[in-house]
């Protein structure tokens, strides 16, 4: 006599952290694919690349005492080196880089090595913590870049490759890989508060920002800073482009590790296009579509060679 079939097992505690460590990464990069339509409307307004990063975060940060209005204390040097180098390198160099980037060379260039987040964080957990990336990893970056080239040239936006664009953007991608380093660091000091290490984080990148200003300036004078085509993409950068974002992705890294959440990088370009063809018009050509099925097939592929 057969018996009865039990009932489905419930989810096991590890397999619920795997499942919000990936909806959580995927999230934040799918916002992040859509911020440029807002990054390119403060820019219009007459704000320059550095004054539009100094608002957003620096509204990004009270919004998040806002939400969790208690204090990080302090635990030891150490620790805040690892949150200064979080908001150094994870903010303030990587979107410097990237701006500067943009205005040496063609935003599909700039797109292109930015994609390479994923094997710049890699590269920078061997080195700082032996964990060495497999060769199906290897296999599904190739696969994952490949696509990424074709979405970002497909709309007829040509390679303008410049020495100075390329060494700029390699110089973002590598710096996000140095802060993967240093949030691994944040998550191994026992510190759980995602709201305040993300707050402490942003704190620096204030400071370090605040460093700058005698290098970049900051005069709104010109600007309609009450505009609501101002304040409205201003808010959405803030409160879901860095606070939420950051947040989350924060929280992807230490769910299902740093190499796994930055994986989801590879899907900012095609998130991209998607967004430029409903709010700007822009045509998604048959190449684009493939470029957008060859990242994906990339990004399980490095998935699936990722051990972490």
């Amino acid at each position: 006599m057969s018996q009865p079939s039990s009932p489905s097992s419930p989810l096991s505690p590890a397999r619920k952290q795997r499942i919000t460590g990936h909806a959580l990464a995927f999230g934040t990069c799918l916002v992040w694919g859509f911020t440029f339509v807002a990054s390119k409307l403060l820019l219009n307004e007459g704000l320059s690349p550095f004054e539009s990063m100094l608002l957003r975060f620096c509204v990004a940060y009270f919004a998040l005492w806002a939400i969790c209005p208690k204090r990080l204390a302090f635990t030891s040097w150490r620790d805040e080196l690892s949150y200064a180098l979080c908001g150094l390198f994870g903010v303030t160099v990587y979107f410097l880089f990237e701006n500067f980037s943009l205005t040496a060379t063609s935003a599909a260039f700039t797109g292109i090595i930015t994609g390479a987040a994923p094997l710049a964080v890699a590269l920078a957990m061997w080195v700082a913590y032996k964990l060495r990336p497999s060769k199906l990893f290897v296999v599904g970056f190739v696969v994952a870049i490949t696509g990424i080239t074709l979405v970002t040239t497909s709309g007829g936006s040509g390679l303008q490759v410049t020495l100075a664009g390329g060494l700029l953007a390699v110089g973002a991608t590598v710096s996000w890989g140095i802060y993967c380093v240093a949030l691994r660091r944040i998550d191994q000091s026992g510190s759980t508060n995602t709201i305040l290490i993300t707050r402490r984080i942003f704190f620096w990148s204030l400071v370090s920002m605040l460093l700058c200003l005698p290098i970049f300036g900051f005069d709104v004078s010109d600007v309609n800073l009450v505009s609501p085509d101002l304040l409205i993409p201003l808010a959405l950068l803030a409160l879901l482009g860095s606070s939420l974002a950051y947040v989350a992705y924060n929280r992807a890294n230490e769910l299902i590790g740093a190499v796994k959440a930055s994986i989801y990088i590879y899907f900012i370009p095609a998130i991209n296009a998607i967004a430029a063809f409903f709010v700007l018009d822009e045509v998604i050509l048959p190449l684009g579509i493939f470029g957008i099925l060859l990242l994906t097939a990339g990004l399980i592929v490095s998935e699936r060679g990722t051990k972490e």
